[in-house]
């Protein structure tokens, strides 16, 4: 009896350390797949704007921006706004 006790907490053990080496491969391997890209823009860059209601990014990869002034679009590079004109 003693010796399937000691063969099941062999075997509890080995597939816990299993699972936790599992875990933690797929936990890298999401981690390197979701690089996030952050950037400060400043009035050097073209921002016309301090204040933003609204952000969206679209299928495209353009970044939406919602101001005061209008509707900013920002490629990666340059910012067009567009503004409202109801004439």
């Amino acid at each position: 009896m003693k010796r399937i006790t000691n063969i099941l907490k062999h075997f509890v053990l080995l597939n816990l350390l299993l699972l936790s080496l599992s875990s933690f491969l797929f936990a890298n391997h999401l981690a390197n797949h979701h690089n996030i890209k952050v950037e400060h823009l400043s009035p050097e860059d073209g921002v016309s704007f301090s204040l933003v209601y609204s952000i969206f990014q679209d299928s495209k990869g353009f970044m939406w921006f919602g101001t005061l002034f209008g509707l900013c679009r920002y490629d990666g590079n340059q910012f067009t706004t567009y503004r409202y004109d109801p004439g």
